[in-house]
């Protein structure tokens, strides 16, 4: 016995992709139902009227009433989508129905309607397939025989219609019903075979669309997942494509809108030559430099043709500073150990010959040669003892004694103390942008250092290039307050960047190279951190203390 397959929808909204198939063949066949209705009644009330039989037209406008009744109970049923299957039963058997009474009150025998009864057989494969076409046919061949069996007979509705034959013979019944039903067999095995088919390729295709969707979300999590940004552009430098990592990245730097422009020359270089490139860019924002480690890869379709690059960048600003950390952590290692050197060697007898030089310059009968020569001697010799002072202090640093600092009052104290020590200083003016209550946790005296060396750095720049402002910004940044350094003094060379806090380097005539060394050092004991870039007249350091 063929059973249809039938399953049970949930009772709210979800549906399967089988359960939105089968409702849209519903929605379909009531929308072709109506059509094929309608003009089938006009044409056969057309014909009958032709003929003048004009008495049974009621009867076929009551049919055209029904058909389109019905119609409007099944979209009020299927809009909530629930009890398809039986909905769609329920359809088949109503419209053989309404078939059986087309062909009944159209001649039966001679009807020019049988043919309907293909469309239910077509419409039952549309809804179950190979099952649905097959009982279809059966039950189209059992309405059609009762039809015949009806009209032979003269049982209603034959025993009024006076517009059939006045006698059949039984084989013209026989014969009548052999052929439709081998008409119907042969289509409902062809439909079946084609519904099956069809079915099959349906299900097919829908489990391809699944594996192809389970690859694609595949990707995307692979894609996502990974630490590195990456971005597709086409060949006219549209994006297409970006996954989340280089959405974030992007953000943080502020280079969404201008990551085209930023990598323009190595994606023209890329779709010139077709070759990867690879490399890094230093980026500056709000005074820290992040830098990005970056490859560009052509991209080829199946015909291997050019459709475009892939960026694959990363925020390698992490590595950096860790790299550079090592590296100054290393020259600190090396001045720990020589400072102890500096000590007993050098700064002991520094005192000795700088006092027998000042008991020579103190004799009465040096001439004025010797006593400019004694004078020199002092002069370098008290640099010399500054220098291991400098490094002795800088090797000695001790661990942060924090406190509140209030750094309005604090850098107003340092800048009194600069105008003290610079005669020329009221050339120069010192402008604070920020709050005047903030405050910093910090070592007071740690803290004093660290400013006022570089208040002093930044005269000597604008004594030696020009200028006239030192400008110090201040702000909360989330969890940090940063404090930026910015002066008028023409700014540092780029290729000093990566030297500038290294111990003993010094771009100065007479510079020791530790001053910045110590800055470094003090910030970085306060769990801080400083970088430097250049501002429009001048340098910038900027200065991040985490909140506490």
């Amino acid at each position: 016995m063929l059973v249809l397959q039938e399953d049970n929808l949930d009772n709210n909204n979800t549906m399967t992709a089988a359960d939105e198939f089968l409702f849209n063949r519903i929605k379909w066949v009531s929308f072709y139902r109506v059509v094929i209705a309608f003009f089938s009644l006009i044409l056969i009330i057309y014909w009958k009227l032709k003929i003048e039989v004009v008495e049974q037209t009621g009867i076929f406008f009551k049919i055209l009433i029904f058909v389109f009744i019905v119609t409007i109970i099944y979209a009020g049923l299927i809009k909530k989508k629930k009890n398809l299957y039986l909905i769609a039963k329920v359809q088949i058997f109503i419209d053989l129905i309404i078939v059986s009474l087309l062909i009944a009150y159209t001649g039966g025998i001679d009807s020019p309607v049988i043919f309907f009864y293909a469309f239910v057989i077509m419409e039952g494969s549309s809804f179950f397939g190979k099952n649905g076409a097959y009982i279809a046919m059966v039950l189209s061949v059992f309405f059609l025989g009762l039809i015949f069996f009806a009209q032979y007979h003269k049982y209603f509705p034959f025993d009024s219609l006076f517009f059939q034959k006045s006698y059949y013979f039984k084989n013209d019944f026989y014969y009548n019903f052999s052929i439709f039903t081998l008409g119907f067999l042969l289509l409902g095995l062809l439909v079946g075979y084609l519904g099956h088919e069809t079915t099959k390729m349906r299900q097919e295709i829908i489990e391809q669309e699944a594996r192809y969707y389970d690859l694609e979300f595949l990707k995307s999590a692979i894609v996502n997942s990974l630490n590195s940004g990456l971005v597709v552009f086409s060949k006219n430098g549209d994006i297409t494509f970006a996954n989340e990592m280089a959405r974030n990245i992007t953000k943080q730097l502020n280079l969404w809108h201008s990551i085209k422009d930023y990598f323009k020359e190595e994606i023209l270089d890329v779709n010139k030559n077709n070759k990867i490139v690879r490399g890094e860019k230093k980026i500056s924002i709000n005074g820290k430099n992040y830098w990005i480690g970056y490859s560009v890869v052509p991209l080829f379709d199946h015909n291997n043709l050019s459709i475009g690059v892939l960026l694959n960048f990363q925020d390698i600003t992490n590595i950096r500073e860790m790299e550079e950390q090592l590296r100054i952590n290393d020259k600190f290692s090396f001045m720990g150990k020589l400072s102890a050197f500096l000590a007993h060697e050098i700064r002991n007898p520094l005192a000795s010959l700088k006092g027998g030089v000042e008991y020579i310059g103190d004799l009465k009968n040096l001439g004025d040669d010797y006593r400019k020569i004694i004078d020199i001697m002092i002069k370098e010799i008290d640099r010399l003892n500054k220098i291991v002072t400098d490094f002795l202090y800088f090797t000695k640093i001790s661990k942060p004694d924090k406190t509140n600092i209030y750094l309005k009052n604090l850098l107003d104290e340092i800048w009194f103390e600069v105008k003290m020590m610079n005669n020329n200083s009221n050339n120069y003016e010192f402008l604070y942008n920020g709050d005047e209550n903030l405050i910093i946790k910090g070592d007071p005296n740690q803290i004093r250092q660290v400013f006022l060396n570089l208040v002093i750095n930044s005269l000597d720049a604008m004594k030696k290039n020009g200028g006239c402002s030192i400008i110090v910004n201040a702000f909360l940044d989330k969890t940090e307050t940063v404090i930026v350094f910015e002066d008028e003094g023409g700014g540092i060379k780029e290729e000093y960047m990566n030297k500038i806090f290294d111990p003993f380097f010094s771009t100065k005539e007479n510079g020791t190279g530790i001053g910045l060394s110590i800055v470094y050092r003090i910030i970085q004991e306060h769990g801080g951190s400083i970088s430097v870039t250049n501002g429009e007249r001048g340098a910038k350091f900027t200065l991040r203390f985490q909140n506490e």
